[in-house]
Protein backbone atom coordinates (compact mmCIF):
# COMPACT_ATOMS: atom_id res chain seq x y z
CA UNK A 1 0.00 0.00 0.00
CA UNK A 2 2.78 2.22 0.78
CA UNK A 3 4.89 1.51 -2.63
CA UNK A 4 1.11 2.72 -4.50
CA UNK A 5 1.54 6.22 -2.42
CA UNK A 6 -0.45 5.17 1.03
CA UNK A 7 0.53 7.36 3.74
CA UNK A 8 -1.25 4.82 6.50
CA UNK A 9 -1.41 1.82 6.41
CA UNK A 10 -3.56 -0.15 8.56
CA UNK A 11 -4.17 -4.01 8.50
CA UNK A 12 -7.42 -5.66 10.14
CA UNK A 13 -7.40 -9.43 10.82
CA UNK A 14 -8.01 -11.38 13.47
CA UNK A 15 -4.99 -13.95 13.39
CA UNK A 16 -2.18 -13.24 15.46
CA UNK A 17 0.85 -14.48 13.59
CA UNK A 18 -0.75 -12.44 10.21
CA UNK A 19 -1.33 -9.21 11.94
CA UNK A 20 2.64 -9.59 13.13
CA UNK A 21 3.60 -10.47 9.67
CA UNK A 22 1.58 -7.30 8.98
CA UNK A 23 3.59 -4.83 11.36
CA UNK A 24 6.93 -6.62 10.24
CA UNK A 25 5.57 -5.58 6.18
CA UNK A 26 5.32 -1.70 7.71
CA UNK A 27 1.68 -1.81 8.79
CA UNK A 28 1.41 1.40 10.44
CA UNK A 29 -1.46 -0.44 12.80
CA UNK A 30 -2.54 -4.46 12.75
CA UNK A 31 -6.00 -4.44 14.75
CA UNK A 32 -7.67 -7.75 15.75
CA UNK A 33 -11.31 -7.72 14.30
CA UNK A 34 -12.33 -9.82 17.84
CA UNK A 35 -11.31 -6.57 19.78
CA UNK A 36 -14.34 -4.34 20.63
CA UNK A 37 -11.97 -1.50 20.17
CA UNK A 38 -10.74 -1.97 16.75
CA UNK A 39 -12.91 0.63 15.01
CA UNK A 40 -11.91 3.30 16.93
CA UNK A 41 -8.14 2.98 16.06
CA UNK A 42 -9.34 3.10 12.79
CA UNK A 43 -10.72 6.08 13.11
CA UNK A 44 -7.90 7.73 15.73
CA UNK A 45 -5.96 6.52 12.64
CA UNK A 46 -7.28 8.47 9.89
CA UNK A 47 -8.30 11.96 11.35
CA UNK A 48 -11.53 10.34 12.86
CA UNK A 49 -12.89 9.76 8.92
CA UNK A 50 -11.97 6.28 8.46
CA UNK A 51 -9.99 5.01 5.69
CA UNK A 52 -9.97 6.04 1.70
CA UNK A 53 -9.43 2.77 0.72
CA UNK A 54 -9.98 -0.82 1.76
CA UNK A 55 -8.65 -4.19 0.03
CA UNK A 56 -10.43 -7.21 1.50
CA UNK A 57 -8.43 -10.67 0.93
CA UNK A 58 -9.40 -12.18 3.94
CA UNK A 59 -12.69 -13.83 1.80
CA UNK A 60 -15.17 -13.96 5.48
CA UNK A 61 -18.88 -12.71 5.37
CA UNK A 62 -17.42 -10.71 8.72
CA UNK A 63 -14.54 -8.81 6.78
CA UNK A 64 -16.62 -7.20 3.87
CA UNK A 65 -19.08 -5.93 6.49
CA UNK A 66 -15.54 -5.16 8.36
CA UNK A 67 -14.27 -3.17 5.18
CA UNK A 68 -17.12 -0.82 4.88
CA UNK A 69 -17.08 -0.05 8.57
CA UNK A 70 -13.63 1.25 8.45
CA UNK A 71 -14.04 3.32 5.78
CA UNK A 72 -14.80 6.96 5.21
CA UNK A 73 -17.81 8.45 3.30
CA UNK A 74 -16.76 8.51 -0.32
CA UNK A 75 -14.27 6.01 0.00
CA UNK A 76 -14.02 2.47 -2.52
CA UNK A 77 -13.59 -1.05 -1.12
CA UNK A 78 -12.07 -3.63 -3.43
CA UNK A 79 -12.93 -7.26 -2.85
CA UNK A 80 -10.57 -9.38 -3.81
CA UNK A 81 -11.45 -13.10 -2.02
CA UNK A 82 -13.73 -14.62 -3.17
CA UNK A 83 -16.62 -16.25 -1.33
CA UNK A 84 -18.30 -19.49 -2.72
CA UNK A 85 -21.23 -18.94 -0.96
CA UNK A 86 -23.74 -16.36 -1.41
CA UNK A 87 -23.86 -13.85 1.40
CA UNK A 88 -25.69 -10.84 2.94
CA UNK A 89 -24.48 -7.11 2.69
CA UNK A 90 -25.68 -4.59 4.17
CA UNK A 91 -26.08 -1.99 1.49
CA UNK A 92 -27.30 0.58 3.55
CA UNK A 93 -23.78 1.96 4.79
CA UNK A 94 -22.85 1.98 1.00
CA UNK A 95 -25.61 4.04 0.08
CA UNK A 96 -25.77 6.50 2.95
CA UNK A 97 -21.66 6.77 2.22
CA UNK A 98 -21.90 6.82 -1.32
CA UNK A 99 -19.19 4.52 -1.03
CA UNK A 100 -18.23 2.48 -3.79
CA UNK A 101 -18.27 -1.41 -3.97
CA UNK A 102 -15.92 -2.97 -6.78
CA UNK A 103 -14.68 -6.34 -7.16
CA UNK A 104 -10.81 -7.58 -8.75
CA UNK A 105 -9.61 -10.33 -10.18
CA UNK A 106 -6.49 -9.02 -8.11
CA UNK A 107 -4.00 -8.64 -11.24
CA UNK A 108 -3.34 -8.48 -15.22
CA UNK A 109 -0.40 -10.48 -15.69
CA UNK A 110 0.81 -8.62 -18.77
CA UNK A 111 0.27 -5.04 -16.46
CA UNK A 112 0.72 -5.60 -13.08
CA UNK A 113 3.66 -8.63 -12.70
CA UNK A 114 6.17 -6.17 -14.20
CA UNK A 115 5.31 -3.56 -11.89
CA UNK A 116 5.58 -5.98 -8.87
CA UNK A 117 8.55 -7.33 -9.75
CA UNK A 118 10.25 -4.15 -10.15
CA UNK A 119 8.82 -2.55 -6.70
CA UNK A 120 10.62 -6.01 -5.15
CA UNK A 121 13.64 -5.59 -7.53
CA UNK A 122 14.32 -2.28 -5.72
CA UNK A 123 13.76 -2.94 -2.37
CA UNK A 124 11.04 -0.83 -2.19
CA UNK A 125 8.69 -4.15 -1.28
CA UNK A 126 10.16 -6.87 0.53
CA UNK A 127 8.47 -10.64 1.09
CA UNK A 128 10.86 -11.89 3.33
CA UNK A 129 8.23 -12.50 6.11
CA UNK A 130 6.19 -14.51 3.94
CA UNK A 131 8.51 -16.98 3.38
CA UNK A 132 8.16 -20.05 5.89
CA UNK A 133 10.71 -21.97 5.02
CA UNK A 134 13.49 -22.69 1.81
CA UNK A 135 13.83 -26.26 1.15
CA UNK A 136 16.30 -27.21 -2.07
CA UNK A 137 14.36 -28.15 -5.08
CA UNK A 138 15.90 -31.98 -4.85
CA UNK A 139 13.30 -31.58 -1.41
CA UNK A 140 9.97 -30.04 -2.84
CA UNK A 141 7.81 -32.93 -1.58
CA UNK A 142 9.03 -33.50 1.54
CA UNK A 143 8.26 -29.55 2.02
CA UNK A 144 4.84 -29.35 0.27
CA UNK A 145 3.95 -31.88 2.56
CA UNK A 146 4.23 -29.99 5.69
CA UNK A 147 2.38 -26.83 4.00
CA UNK A 148 -0.24 -28.59 6.13
CA UNK A 149 1.10 -27.92 9.48
CA UNK A 150 -0.01 -24.87 10.74
CA UNK A 151 -3.61 -23.87 8.83
CA UNK A 152 -4.04 -20.86 10.18
CA UNK A 153 -0.55 -19.47 8.06
CA UNK A 154 -0.36 -20.56 4.73
CA UNK A 155 3.04 -22.38 3.94
CA UNK A 156 4.81 -20.35 1.51
CA UNK A 157 7.76 -21.99 0.01
CA UNK A 158 10.83 -20.56 -2.29
CA UNK A 159 12.74 -23.52 -3.77
CA UNK A 160 16.51 -22.91 -5.32
CA UNK A 161 18.14 -25.66 -7.10
CA UNK A 162 20.93 -26.79 -5.01
CA UNK A 163 21.46 -23.44 -2.56
CA UNK A 164 18.29 -24.10 -0.43
CA UNK A 165 18.80 -20.31 1.02
CA UNK A 166 19.20 -18.33 -2.11
CA UNK A 167 16.52 -15.83 -2.41
CA UNK A 168 15.62 -14.98 -6.17
CA UNK A 169 18.95 -16.76 -7.14
CA UNK A 170 18.44 -18.15 -10.71
CA UNK A 171 16.41 -20.76 -11.52
CA UNK A 172 14.33 -20.36 -7.99
CA UNK A 173 11.02 -20.42 -8.26
CA UNK A 174 8.26 -19.88 -5.49
CA UNK A 175 5.25 -22.33 -4.42
CA UNK A 176 2.83 -21.16 -2.36
CA UNK A 177 -0.20 -23.49 -0.57
CA UNK A 178 -2.99 -23.08 1.16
Amino acid sequence: ARAAGATTAILLGHRPARLAIGRQLGADAASDTRDPGWLDEVRALTGGLGADVAIECGGRAEAIADSIAATRKGARIVLLAVIGVPIPVNTWPLVEGERTLVGSVQHHFDEDLPAAVQLLASGRVSVRPLITRRISLELVGGGLGAASATPAMPCRLEVARGVPWAYGAPGSTRVETR
